[in-house]
């Protein structure tokens, strides 16, 4: 077929590795200069590019390291999503029709993780506040950071005051493994807004999710 400028014809030969384009000059043109200069590309695409070895450079940690510090990273994962402290069943959640938790509550029970959905349906009504108490066991020794998404969230650890909300500043508290902390959590304005309300934490070792029901107790 032509080439778009009228000026070669192509041609497509099949390679072992894959389709190299020859092309061969129409009339008027040197014969030498299309071939030369497409079969040189070919002959390049075929030939293996070396690599650098990353390791010797300096420029990477070494495989035996970096798989030694990955097999940490899924050790300190598993141990923080299990199941280990079998008796946490989950901390003490009070609804209330107020905006602010006062008064009776209008619906108490016990949850755990604490996830609750915007998106829930109430068969009385959405409630205005809730607040979720009890204790959080912490599973390693180090820096925690508290987190609740919704604008009118308020976490309190050990004293400890966590704002929620996205662009909320993070504080962080020193927590030791295997103690019981007090935890609570308020939320004012819950029927406001379409943000969710998930207790979640910021783990020494960097990652955020949501705290475990198995490391939340009920208050005593």
């Amino acid at each position: 077929m032509k080439d778009p400028v009228g000026a070669v014809t192509i041609r497509t030969h099949r390679l072992e590795q894959g389709e190299v384009m020859s092309r061969e000059p129409a009339d008027g043109c040197d014969p030498r200069i299309g071939r030369r200069h497409f079969l040189c590309v070919a002959v390049i695409g075929c030939i293996p590019w070396p690599k650098a070895n990353a390791s010797e450079s300096g420029l990477v940690p070494r495989q035996g390291d970096m798989a030694l510090k990955e097999s940490e990273r899924a050790s300190n994962r598993m141990e923080l999503c299990s199941a280990a402290n079998p008796e946490g069943v989950g901390l003490q959640a009070e609804y209330f029709a107020a905006a602010d938790c006062t008064g009776p509550a209008i619906l108490s029970r016990v949850e755990g993780p604490v996830e609750l959905d915007a998106a829930t349906v109430w068969p009385q009504g959405s409630p205005g506040s809730a607040r979720w108490r009890g204790w959080v066991k912490p599973p390693l020794p180090g820096k925690y950071v508290f987190h609740a998404d919704h604008p009118g969230a308020k976490i309190v650890v050990a004293r400890q005051v966590f704002q929620g909300g996205d662009d909320a500043i993070s504080n962080q508290i020193e927590l030791e493994a295997g103690r019981y902390y007090p935890v609570l959590l308020e939320v004012h304005g819950l029927n406001i807004s379409m943000t969710g309300v998930r207790l979640e934490w910021t783990a020494p070792h960097g990652m955020r999710f949501v705290v475990p029901r198995a490391l939340l107790y009920l208050p005593t």
